[in-house]
């Protein structure tokens, strides 16, 4: 299994909602594990209201219509991009409502 950064972050507009966020990050973790993920990697996951994620969706897709979860990876496919030794592989963002 791989050593996972899992960084969970919230909204602005979801102030005062309780969110366990070991849970979250237990959730991403059993993800990764049972995906067969390997070395140092980094991820993060953006839990949001239903309205800000239809404005994501519409804004990077172009599909003006709500969904539940967005990611956007990182493809590591630019060479000017090479992570030092011992720099974890950042996976990229999960945007959840």
């Amino acid at each position: 299994m791989s050593n996972a950064i899992v960084d969970v972050q919230t909204s602005d507009e979801l102030v005062g909602v309780v969110l366990d966020e070991a849970l979250v990050e237990r959730a991403v973790r059993a993800t990764l594990t049972h995906q067969q993920t390997k070395g140092d990697i980094e991820v993060t996951v953006y839990v949001t209201t239903a309205e800000e994620i239809h404005q994501y969706n519409r804004d990077y897709r172009k599909i003006d219509s709500q969904t539940d979860v967005l990611s956007f990876a990182d493809d590591d496919s630019d060479p000017r991009f090479v992570l030092p030794p011992g720099m974890p592989r950042y996976l990229g963002d999960i945007a959840i409502s």
